[in-house]
């Protein structure tokens, strides 16, 4: 059922952003943070906590919203470490264009790989961080700082 309604919005959302003008772009960018916000621990909270899909929403949304509050601190995601991982990738599809003009597909197993490592871990420490969140101690292989720096908590802003 997640897959049916994760689906559902974004096709929703891409038709927002493909009907519209740059009003409706930035709109669209807009709700689709807020939604990726809002589901950033939804599979974790599935698994563990059986409340339907619905539920879980609200569950994820609650949980990031009041142990860290709105704002995540850009210092920590995956997006680095995947483009520094990606250009071995790249230089091997150059190098394999050089050679011939289907060479570059020498580089889609390394993609493939890389996807699902980056996938895998991303979805480790999201469990982690969900653990995090439900019962206030840092899960095994994790120092405290992993998740005290990810985030802003809400009750030391002021």
């Amino acid at each position: 059922m997640w897959a049916v309604v994760a689906s559902t919005v974004g096709m929703i959302l891409h038709a927002i952003e493909e009907r519209s003008s740059w009003l409706g772009k930035i709109v669209s960018a807009v709700l689709g943070i807020a939604w990726a916000m809002s589901t950033y621990m939804i599979v974790p909270v599935l698994i563990f906590e059986e409340d339907g899909v619905f539920g879980s929403i609200q569950r994820s949304s609650a949980l990031l919203r009041n142990t860290w509050g709105e704002q995540i601190v850009s210092g920590f995601g995956f997006g680095l470490p995947s483009l520094l991982l990606a250009i071995p990738g790249v230089l091997l599809g150059l190098v394999g264009y050089r050679f011939h003009p289907l060479g570059f597909l020498a580089a889609v197993p390394y993609f493939l790989v890389l996807s699902a490592v980056m996938s895998a871990v991303r979805g480790i420490f999201t469990v982690a961080l969900y653990r995090y969140a439900t019962e206030g101690e840092t899960p095994s292989g994790f120092s405290r700082g992993n998740f005290k720096d990810a985030f802003v908590d809400k009750s030391n802003r002021y």
